[in-house]
């Protein structure tokens, strides 16, 4: 039996609603409490506040996947931009950090380490060669020289720093994925 129009079309739209909230959903997944929570809008307009009060707005952005973590990152891959890193930066919010590239082959004594010269706030870093995570630590504030230097020990071709905590929070230790790609949407 056929109802009237008007209910009928809120019938179909009603189901359409439904389809559309569940598209993409694929299996089950244990929701953080309510106050865990993170809303993604919020990281991204942190992120951005982030660029804009530190003056990275000329650099390039990436996606990182680090073990259970995705992380916002500002680009270092200038020799310049690797210089100064963080140095200066009060705070780095949850989500967010910075990707240091180093795209050619370390020289006859290797990669050097980091340092955290006049860099105000403790910052986890993870070293990656080749995908793979090969160190973690933690780096403490340093406001004169001289600094201590942390190195993995090994080769590295890139090195994520992010807020102090955030990794240990995800889990990431050596021999996770560490991955990322150029945010399709900054407009820098």
């Amino acid at each position: 039996m056929n109802g009237p129009r008007p209910f009928r079309a809120l019938a179909v739209l009603l189901v359409l609603l439904t389809v559309v909230a569940c598209a993409g959903v694929t299996g089950t997944v244990d929701a953080p409490d309510q106050a865990d929570a993170i809303d993604v809008t919020d990281v991204s307009d942190a992120f951005d506040a982030f660029v804009r009060a530190n003056g990275f707005a000329g650099l390039e952005r990436a996606t990182v996947r680090i073990g259970g973590a995705v992380v916002e990152a500002v680009v270092a891959d200038s020799p310049a931009a690797r210089e100064r890193g963080l140095q200066g930066v009060d705070a780095v919010p949850e989500g967010a950090g910075m990707l240091f590239v180093f795209p050619d082959a370390a020289g006859p004594g290797g990669r050097a380490g980091f340092w955290m010269l006049e860099t105000p706030v403790a910052l986890d870093i993870a070293f990656a060669a080749d995908g793979t995570v090969v160190g973690v630590a933690t780096m403490q504030p340093c406001p004169a020289r001289p600094c201590p230097i942390t190195h993995p020990g090994v080769e590295y071709d890139v090195a994520l720093e992010v807020a102090a905590g955030q990794l240990e929070r995800a889990g990431v230790r050596p021999g996770d994925p560490l991955t990322w790609e150029p945010a399709d949407d900054w407009t820098g």
